[in-house]
Formats: C-alpha cells, sequence, structure tokens
C-alpha cells in the first residue's frame, strides 16, 4: 500500500515540484493546500501518512502552529519544509514533534529517505503509544496497588488500585508527597521513612506494612532492566489482611481442637477411675438394692466416659459421628448385663448435626433405656431383642430405643424409676419431650427433640 502524501506550500510552482517529484516516487499524493487554514480542512477527511509543511506560509497561521493543530486532529508525520537551516528551526521542530525538515531546494532522494524515515517514526510511535496504554490499563485493572519509579527514585506512573485504597490526594498522586502521606498511614514504633517505601525488596524477602486502620499489606519489587541499564522499579502492595486473618484463625482452629482433645482424653481417663471405684466397691457390697444402685451408677458414668472418648476421637466438629458411639455404647451396656450376643442390637443411626452438650445428653438417655429394657422387659423369659435407632423426623431428632418384651406396668399407681425421671430430665434439657408405649408385646420408649432452635443452635445448645 502506498504512502499518502498531504502538501502545504505557499509557493505554488514549489508545491508543483515536489507533487511531480513524489509521484514519480510512487507516492500518494492526497492533496495539496497554500494556506494552513485550508490545510486543517483537508488533511481530517484525506488522512494523509505524511504531511510536508513550509514552515513560513506567509500571512496568516504559520506551519509550526499548523502543526501545533493537526496534533488534534491526525496522526500524520509531519516533515518540515524550510529555506533556512539554522538551531531556531531545529529547536522549532523538536518542540513540535516533528519527525524530519528539509532545506529547500533539496534533492528528490533526501525526500524519499525523509519520508521512509518519518513514516517508520510515526509507526514506532504508534506502538508505543498502544503499549502505553497496555500498561496504563494493567495498571488499572490489577487489584494490588502498584506505582513504577525510574533509577533515581522519582515516581513515574502509579495505578488506580494505589491511589483509592491509599486514599492519595490527586494533588500529591506522581510526587514526592505521595509517599510521605502513605508512609504516614502505616504503623510503627518510628516514623517510616518515605524513601523506603520506594527501596528494591530482596527476593525471597517479605516485607510487611501495617496501616493505622488495621489493614496489611506486603510490598513487592521488581526492578526493571534494559541490557545492563537498570531503567527503574516496579512496587506493589498486595493487600494481605484477609490472608493472616484466615491463617490465624486456622492456627487458632487447630489449637482449639487439639485442647478439646485432650480435655476429652483426660475428662475420659478421669470417669474411667471413677467407673473402676464404682465396681470395685460392687464387690463390696452384699445388698441386693445397694448393688443396683452402684452397678446403675457405673453405667451412666461409663456412658458419659464413652462420650468423651468419642469426642476425643471425633475432634472439635459440629457434626458427630453418632452411629459408632451408640454401636460401642450398645455393646458396652451388653456386656455389663452379660446379655446373650445379638440381644442388643443398633439399627438406622444417622449423623445428626449434634453439638458435644446434646451428645453427652443422648448418650446417657440411650444408656438409661438400654439398661432398663435388659434389666425389665424380659423378666420370666430366657431371651428377648432391644433395638437402638437415632433419625431424623422433619425438623426433629428421634432416639428410640425397643424391644419385644413383656411390657411395663402403665397403671397409675406404678411409680417412675429414677432411670425414667433422669429420662424425662435430659429430654427437657434438650428442649424435646420423651415418651414411652408398652403392650403385652413389648416397649417402645422414644425422645424427640429439635435439631435447631429458632435462633439456628443446635440441638441441646440454649442461648446463654
Amino acid at each position: 500500500m502506498s504512502v499518502g502524501v498531504f502538501i502545504v506550500e505557499d509557493e505554488a510552482i514549489i508545491a508543483m515540484e515536489i507533487e511531480d517529484h513524489l509521484r514519480a516516487m510512487g507516492y500518494d499524493v492526497r492533496g495539496r493546500a497554500a494556506r494552513a487554514e485550508q490545510a486543517l480542512e483537508r488533511i481530517p477527511a484525506t488522512k494523509p501518512d505524511v504531511v510536508l509543511v513550509d514552515v513560513n506560509l506567509g500571512s496568516g497561521m504559520s506551519g509550526v502552529e499548523l502543526t501545533e493543530r493537526l496534533r488534534d486532529v491526525c496522526d500524520a508525520a509531519v516533515i518540515y519544509l524550510t529555506a533556512y537551516s539554522d538551531r531556531a528551526i531545529v529547536e522549532r521542530a523538536i518542540r513540535t514533534r516533528s519527525f524530519a525538515y528539509l532545506v529547500k531546494p533539496f534533492q528528490r532522494e533526501a525526500l524519499r529517505a525523509n519520508i521512509e524515515m518519518a513514516v517508520h517514526l510515526r509507526d514506532v510511535e504508534r506502538a508505543s503509544a498502544r503499549a502505553a496504554a497496555v500498561l496504563r490499563a494493567t495498571l488499572d485493572a490489577t487489584a494490588d496497588g502498584l506505582f513504577v519509579v525510574d533509577a533515581a527514585g522519582d515516581i513515574v506512573d502509579t495505578s488506580r488500585t494505589l491511589i483509592e485504597s491509599w486514599q492519595i490526594p490527586s494533588d500529591a498522586v506522581g510526587t514526592p508527597a505521595m509517599l510521605e502521606h502513605m508512609a504516614r498511614a502505616i504503623r510503627g514504633a518510628e516514623p517510616v521513612p518515605p524513601s523506603s517505601l520506594a527501596t528494591e525488596v530482596a527476593p525471597g524477602k517479605q516485607c510487611i506494612i501495617e496501616r493505622t486502620d488495621g489493614r496489611v499489606f506486603e510490598r513487592r519489587s521488581r526492578t526493571l532492566v534494559l541490557g545492563s541499564e537498570i531503567l527503574g522499579r516496579v512496587v506493589s502492595l498486595h493487600d494481605v489482611t484477609e490472608q493472616r486473618h484466615r491463617a490465624r484463625l486456622e492456627v487458632e482452629a487447630r489449637y482449639r481442637a487439639e485442647l478439646f482433645e485432650e480435655l476429652n482424653h483426660r475428662i475420659k481417663n478421669n470417669l474411667q477411675g471413677v467407673v473402676s471405684l464404682l465396681r470395685l466397691r460392687l464387690d463390696e457390697v452384699d445388698d441386693p438394692r445397694v448393688r443396683e444402685i452402684l452397678a446403675g451408677t457405673a453405667g451412666r458414668v461409663q456412658a458419659i466416659a464413652m462420650v468423651h472418648e468419642h469426642l476425643s476421637l471425633s475432634g472439635a466438629r459440629e457434626v458427630v459421628a453418632a452411629s459408632r458411639y451408640f454401636d460401642a455404647l450398645a455393646r458396652a451396656v451388653a456386656r455389663a448385663h452379660a446379655a446373650a450376643p445379638g440381644t442388643v442390637t443398633v439399627g438406622r443411626v444417622e449423623d445428626l448435626p449434634l453439638r458435644p452438650t446434646a451428645f453427652m445428653s443422648l448418650g446417657m438417655i440411650a444408656a438409661e433405656l438400654l439398661v432398663n429394657a435388659l434389666r425389665h422387659a424380659f423378666v420370666g423369659r430366657a431371651e428377648g431383642r432391644v433395638m437402638l435407632e437415632l433419625v431424623r423426623s422433619g425438623d426433629d431428632g428421634v432416639l428410640v430405643v425397643s424391644d419385644d418384651g413383656v411390657g411395663v406396668d402403665g397403671s397409675p399407681s406404678s411409680r417412675p424409676s429414677m432411670g425414667m425421671r433422669i429420662v424425662r430430665a435430659l429430654a427437657e434439657g434438650l428442649g424435646g419431650r420423651f415418651e414411652r408405649v408398652s403392650s403385652p408385646a413389648g416397649t417402645r420408649a422414644s425422645v424427640t427433640f429439635p435439631l435447631r432452635s429458632a435462633e439456628g443452635q443446635s440441638a441441646g445448645e440454649g442461648p446463654t
């Protein structure tokens, strides 16, 4: 594609000569103008790649003024034409960003060389402008606050994120006052030197900055090198407030879990010691009623100890694996009462969302109901079956212990045992209710309790 050229020359003969030269060299002449005002009207529509402008256009606007105005309407490369060659012309060409200038009269090959050079420099300038636009967009799009300093430490660019997150006044952006403003916002035993914010951070070294508002930033830097020359440095301020907060919470959670596990382990050991003492006392007691009371107490303490053992293995979690615990509890109760294999079974047990206190209450309830069934359900019979279940029913949890025994006397004169009074009290503590239905075909005892209260708390965790 041929290069388009527009000529601005007030001398008609010279303009014609230049046009002939250009056409002979294969350039596309887009138009001519003798006055700057005419050129301003015609050039935007013709979209030339190069504009040849005579510095002196007679009366009216000069070629220099025209060049300054053209910057607003097109990006053509401008080449000055002048009859004089002095320092003043060179300085004017530099100030107006002219790509070159030719002294009249000039050789045709000199004209070609200047046009080709001007087009190349114009393309380089366009590429540089695009690169600058990409850099600007990148700076503003990054989540980190960034600023760029040159080799002398002077700020040459700043991202919008940095300006906004550090609330830098507009008149301070890109000046030494910007670093002073930032330094005043940093917490420390002594004032932070503003210049230290732009210094290099050694690779692998963490530089943490805490602001007076509590936010925490990690300062990083990357040196800009071209060949062997250091051009400057990019400094980033990465907000690590949330990251450090999460890390602190994770450490605290691990500590709580370890403490929770250790406490439950120690409580379990202490309760096991109590159980052992109660069982030792059983060997010294002859009264059947006292032996029954001691055995029942030992069983209740054993159930609580098993809860703590299970919690120490589960860790400090909201949802406790109930299935393993109730299976172990059922086996322990069966062994303690010398029940025949298969007498006590565990049916469906769901891992409901239970806090430790609710879990402990349900363990004690289950132990009481299992012991009660083994003692009273099969009077006069050689064998029977007792089943434990824990299931969800809507928003409630239901613990059920059922048997196929002889039934329970439900007459008004029948006084509730201490075990059933304990079960009712524990059920009320869960915000639930205890029910027992009995017939000659067996007994079904159940505790229904809310899994979530109106405040969203887990079962058994009332307001404190």
